[in-house]
This record gives structure tokens, sequence and C-alpha cells, in this order.
């Protein structure tokens, strides 16, 4: 079976779904591989080559078009890391760190006798480098080991374009016997060729005995992507906030849950999209980094010395999902998006104005509800992430952590702003 024309240049997911199966449907025979790379055989097709980015083996049509995007990326063997479907939403979470997903296929699982089973599952995303574009995860199982690949590719048009070599590519895949698996695909390592990160636009440093939204901290550059907030096989990923009661006021606090099973409360960002996981463990006394499960509908945290196992529940209701965990319900945080963040926003007696063109006014809200502008609070600000760069015309700035909660509320700091 070949990829027919079937599709518009963008797929819906439904679309995406057939797409998908079509191409595992296509797996035949494997001819054989005439290149090896991070413990995987495979055979460049005709009319294509092979080049090498960041220790990847990236494979591309040697004659794109002007405008097209088609490569493909070995990135290799790997330890099993959970089922077959939650490795490949860890491997997407990875590589689709630096985009917005708006949509996704359905997993489709094709049996190739002695060479494994394929998992084949695409993504339609958005990026600052590419634009909307899908990546397509493919996982190969055999035994103990499992292999990862990826192709990139601008529109569906160009995928049938070059339909036969990414069937070629994707039937010569073959786990080596002398293969040694390596570490699941890190959250820090990025698999998609792309543009500097945009967290280059906020300076950073090392400044370990500050900390975020402090005069002078930067983020050490370093860490672990941060996944999306979801859920995956019933455990939570990503960041999550829940109100708390400290010192007289209701304070938002951040919980980062991580695929490994790490969790951390008042995560130390590395960056906007990372979070310097060696640079909290060494912060003095307790750094709230540590491990979690969850099962039978309870979850247990150790960290600093302490084991805490409470219930584990989750839900949806009018603001969105939501786990609780013990009597605490937690919300999911996404990075804002810039057009998003522009507008008023109100919270804890205290009030943001952002505009399009990156200036900003805060301060004190009156009973008359009037913004009382203070001294040195108007500015510029840089939004990157789950950072934000504030930068007052009269004085020092300063960077702090941000989140969306919704479309209706951030969490900047430790403060919760509504519309």
């Amino acid at each position: 079976m070949t990829i027919r024309a079937l599709f518009p240049p963008r797929s819906s997911c439904a679309r995406a779904s057939t797409l998908v199966a079509l191409i595992a449907l296509a797996l035949g025979a494997s001819p054989a591989a005439a290149d090896e790379a991070n413990g995987v055989r495979f055979a460049v097709p005709e009319g294509w080559k092979a080049t090498e980015r960041n220790g990847l083996p990236v494979i591309a049509p040697s004659r794109l078009a002007p405008g097209e995007v088609m490569s493909a990326l070995v990135i290799g063997v790997q330890a099993a890391s959970g089922t077959p479907a939650a490795q490949v939403a860890q491997v997407a979470d990875a590589v689709n760190a630096d985009a917005k997903v708006v949509g996704s296929s359905r997993l489709v699982t094709t049996d190739r006798g002695a060479v494994g089973t394929f998992h084949i599952q695409s993504f339609d995303v958005e990026s600052a480098d590419l634009g909307a574009h899908t990546r397509m995860v493919v996982l190969l199982v055999r035994g103990d080991r499992r292999a990862v690949a990826m192709l990139v590719f601008s529109t569906n048009a160009v995928l049938q374009k070059y339909g036969a070599g990414v069937q070629a590519l994707i039937d010569s895949l073959a786990i080596s016997p002398s293969a040694v698996p390596a570490a699941p695909v890190p959250a820090s390592r990025p698999a998609v060729p792309a543009a500097p990160s945009a967290s280059s636009r906020i300076p950073t440093g090392e400044t370990p005995d500050l900390f975020p939204g402090s005069p002078g901290w930067l983020p050490s550059g370093r860490g672990v992507r941060i996944p999306p907030a979801r859920l995956v096989e019933g455990r939570p990923q990503g960041l999550w906030w829940h109100p708390q009661a400290r010192s007289g006021r209701t304070v938002a606090m951040l919980t980062l849950f991580l695929p490994d099973g790490t969790r951390a409360s008042s995560p130390r960002p590395g960056a906007g999209d990372l979070f310097d996981v060696e640079g909290q463990k060494r912060q003095r006394g307790a750094t709230g980094v540590g491990t979690f499960e969850v099962a039978g509908g309870r979850i247990t945290q150790s960290y600093d010395g302490f084991v805490k196992t409470d219930t584990f529940r989750t839900g949806s209701d009018a603001d969105g999902a939501w786990i609780e965990i013990g009597a605490g319900r937690h919300r999911p945080l996404a990075p804002p998006a810039a057009k998003g963040l522009v507008g008023t926003w109100s919270g804890a007696g205290g009030r943001y104005v952002f505009r399009a063109d990156g200036t900003y006014e805060s301060g004190h809200v009156s009973a008359s509800s009037e913004l009382t502008i203070a001294a040195g609070a108007r500015g510029t600000y840089v939004l990157d992430g789950y950072l934000l760069a504030l930068r007052p015309a009269d004085g020092p700035g300063w960077i702090t952590t941000i989140g969306a909660s919704g479309a209706s509320c951030l969490v900047i700091g430790p403060t919760l702003y509504c519309r």
C-alpha cells in the first residue's frame, strides 16, 4: 500500500489518524539496512541524504522545494519506560516542548513479527521556527528494547510527495542485535532541528542563593524540559498549582510532576521551559525535590525526609480539569501565549496591564477599582514560557514565574490574577 492523495495541506485530527494508519499498514518486509546509528539500523531512501545534527542522524530528501519541510530523525535505542503508549507520550512531550500541540492522531500499532511492533502517533504543532507542521513519533518495540525515530513534515501534501521514501525508511528500521539500551529521551534534549530557544531572550547566570522573583535572580540555563500538564495513564505530569493559606493570605503553590516519577514543590526554573532539578537539589535546607507514585486511588510523595500518602482523584468542572491530592485541588498550568497575555489582570489588591507593544503597568487597586500606578511600575516585559521578566523604567527589574490557568487566570509568582 502507498500513501495516496487523500488529504488537504493541513490535517484535522481525524485525518491525521487515517494518515498514521496508512503508514502503519504500509509496513512490509525490511530491506537490507545500510547504516546504523544509536543502536538502530536504517537505510537511506533513494534520492534522500543523511546528515548529523546534535549527534542524531537527520535524513531528508536531497531536493526539497522552497518552503518544504520533510525530515526524519533516528533518535536511537532506549530502555523500556512504562507501556509503549506511555513511552510515546514521554517522547512526544520531549520533542514537542518547543511547540504548541494543536491536535494529535490516535496511536496505531502494527506487528512486524521478528522485527518487532511499531507504535506510531502524529501531532499537529505550531512552533516559532517552523510555524504549523506535523511531528510523527515512531516507536519500535522488540522484547525489552525500544527504538525511537521521528518524522517532521510541513504539510500532508509534502508527506504524500515524498511518501515512497518515508515508507522505505520506516520499513528499514530495525534494532541492532548488539544495541545497548540508552535512557529514555531526556526532556532537555531537543530532537527537532530548530532555531535557538526563545529562552535566549531572558539572560541566564549562576545565582544559587537567590530565588525567582527576587532582584538579581537569573535562570541557570540548565535543566529538564517541563512536560505539558496532563494525566498520562492516571499519573500527573507537568506543572500544577493549588491555593494554600500562608501568613494570613492565600498564595498559589506550584508542584511539578515529571514522567520519571520526580516531583518538586516550587520548582526552580532553568529557563522558560526547563526545570533546574540539580540546582534545586543544591538549595540550602528543604528542597522540595523527591519522588511520587500513584496506585489504587492514592498518591505517595517522598521528599525532604518525609513520606506522605493522600487520596488521589481526578475530574473536571466549569474551570477545567483538576487533580485532587487529599483536600487540595490542583489546576494545570500552561505557558501563556503572547497574545493571551495582553490585557488587564487583577488579584490580591493588585493589577497588571500588559500591552501588545511589550509595555506594562502595575499597581494597587483602590476601593473605586481605579488603578493607582506605583513608582517604577511602568516598563517593559519579556514573556518566555513559564518566565516573565519585568523591567521597570525607573528601577531594577526582576524575573518571576508565570503560568496560565485556563483562559481567564494567570499565576504570577505566588499570586493568582484573573481577568
